[in-house]
This record gives C-alpha cells, structure tokens and sequence, in this order.
C-alpha cells in the first residue's frame, strides 16, 4: 500500500469512470483481522449487554471515547478490595485457539487507586472447565507492582517472565492501552500476551483445567480492583473474542 494513505486506509479511485478524492476507514474489528469472531462488542449500544456484574457498570459518554460515542465503565465501590467485575457468557464454538483483544483505560483520580485489572477466559466442554487469565497488578497494599501476572489457581498470581511496564494512571490522565491474549484450549496452553510495549512468550504455562459438566459455554470476565477506600474506575472499549483456528 502506498505511504501516502494512512494506516488501514484504502483509497476508492474510480467509480463509473470518476475519480474520488476521498478514503474509506476500516470499522476497528476488522483490523484486528480474525479467523472468526466469536463475540464483539463496540459498547456504543444505547443499552449495555452483559450477563452478570458486580460494582457499577455504566455507559460511558463524557470523556473521548477510543472508538463510536460510547464506552464501558467499570466503578468500584470505596473500600480497600472492592471490585467491579463484567460477565459475558458466549456460546461454544468448540476447542481451539483463542484471542481476547481490547482497550483499557484506567479512570483514577490517584495513581494508588488502582490495585489491578485482569481479563479472564473460562471454557466449559461438558467435561471440563479451563481457565486462563492475565492481569496487570498496580498496587498491592500501597506499593507499586506495575507488572503483568497470570492466573495459577484461587488467589495465586505469578509474575509473567519480562512482564514489568508501568502504565499511567494519575489524576485522569491515563492513556488508552492496548491488550490481547491468546490461549490454545486444545493443548491447555496459555500462548502469548500483547501489550502497549510488550509481546510476551508464554507457551510454556498451562491454563486451569478441572472436571465439570456446567453446559458448554464460554465465560468472558473483566474486573477491576480498588487498593485504598476510593473508588477505582477503569474504561473498555472494542472488545473481541476470536477463534484463531485456521
């Protein structure tokens, strides 16, 4: 593609033989190119669509938006620990190679405010229950963490190998950031985590398996967590669920 376009861009030159001076923009899934979408959601809907939630879930208007007129907000309540958390159930497409992309952005009036955000994929066969989810930890009791954990069972957190990034979140100022995991439920294996600066190996960390016979489904949590007695707000936008199986 020539550089005189800008990215994603596609210029439409002619049309019953007349030449248009103008571009047409990509929608902002179709960037993130997928084999097959399983679930997307913009949140520009006028009604926000979820399954479960705890904290407040509000539909987000007042600041700039990173795409359409309208985003998610997530609100904890004002105690040390409290979260807020978004559920959407899906239904199963099958075993297979799995992506979770979005944009966060964290809402806080104080850098501490924040204790953690993490993205979690449960799917169930019939048989079995698998997990996988990651996790950027903030703040832990008042002190600095800034760095991308995954999950290992019920309350444990290990670090990711080269996972360290700090992220600005004070005083309203943060920036919208970039996620996108990958899992292969096939071999039980986490594979990669993206982020604004970093591309994380993780292929050789095995997700959560366990013996459950809940109805097939896919399980979509987002939550946040405050880590002092404020309340802790967090941004999403441009979420997607694909299946990255040839």
């Amino acid at each position: 593609m020539p550089d005189d376009f800008p990215d994603f861009a596609l210029p439409i030159t002619t049309i019953a033989g007349r030449t248009l001076v103008r571009t047409l923009q990509l929608p902002w899934w179709l960037r993130y190119t997928p084999n097959r979408i399983i679930y997307l959601d913009d949140f520009n809907s006028s009604t926000l669509k979820y399954d479960g939630a705890g904290g407040s879930l509000l539909r987000h208007t007042t600041n700039r938006v990173y795409e359409g007129d309208s985003c998610l907000e997530m609100q904890t309540g004002a105690a040390a620990g409290n979260s807020s958390y978004y559920l959407r159930m899906i239904g199963f497409p099958g075993l297979s190679k799995m992506a979770v992309q979005l944009r966060w952005k964290p809402w806080c009036t104080n850098a501490v405010d924040l204790r953690s955000f993490k993205v979690r994929l449960e799917v169930y066969d019939g048989s079995y229950e698998r997990g996988a989810e990651v996790g950027y930890s903030h703040y832990l009791n008042g002190v600095a963490q800034k760095k991308w954990q995954y999950w290992a069972g019920v309350g444990s957190y290990p670090d990711i190998s080269g996972g360290a990034e700090d992220i600005l979140i004070e005083n309203l100022l943060g920036f919208w950031n970039f996620l996108r995991f990958v899992v292969d439920f096939e071999t039980d294996k986490y594979v990669s985590l993206e982020t604004n600066r970093l591309l994380l190996n993780m292929s050789t960390l095995s997700i959560l398996k366990v013996a459950d016979t809940l109805t097939p489904q896919i399980r979509l949590y987002i939550e946040e967590y405050t880590d002092v007695a404020a309340v802790s707000k967090v941004l999403v936008d441009c979420l997607c669920v694909s299946d990255l199986e040839p």
